[in-house]
């Protein structure tokens, strides 16, 4: 990334705040983000994946008619980035549940995550003593398929 502001040459300093997303007519909030903020003139900057990631939430929402004023990623954020390129097709093609509260969406990181981790199983953790023998014969199913 670079480190000097193109506006006035001040020095860029990491850091986290408020983004914005734009497509056509839209424009979402997307809060405490990562961005590099000058500490001259106060314009920001940000990495490319990130902007990328924005664009593609921002198209996407506005494609399935959901623009909400705030679109908060910060939880699911380290995950989104590493799919930047998917990100479209997961929220058009429906595959993300979005949490939706008063004009806020919220993309909850446990979704994110098991949708790009099929191959993952998650257990509920019980007494043994109250696991009925089928449902204990399903679970040594589950992991001996995993082996």
């Amino acid at each position: 990334m670079f480190n000097v502001c193109y506006d006035c040459n001040g020095e860029l300093v990491e850091s986290r705040g408020n983004v914005y997303g734009y497509w056509g007519d839209v424009e979402l909030i997307f809060p405490e983000l990562p961005k590099y903020q000058c500490n001259q003139c106060d314009e920001f900057y940000l990495d490319e994946k990130t902007a990328i990631l924005i664009q593609e939430i921002t198209r996407a929402l506005d494609n399935i008619k959901e623009t909400p004023e705030i679109v908060d990623i910060r939880d699911s954020y380290d995950l989104l980035i590493k799919h930047v390129e998917e990100v479209y097709e997961i929220i058009t093609e429906k595959k993300l549940h979005l949490i939706k509260t008063n004009n806020k969406i919220i993309i909850n990181r446990k979704d994110i995550y098991s949708i790009f981790n099929k191959d993952n199983i998650s257990v509920a953790a019980r007494k043994h003593c109250n696991i009925t023998k089928d449902v204990e014969k399903e679970i040594d199913n589950l992991f001996k398929g995993k082996e």
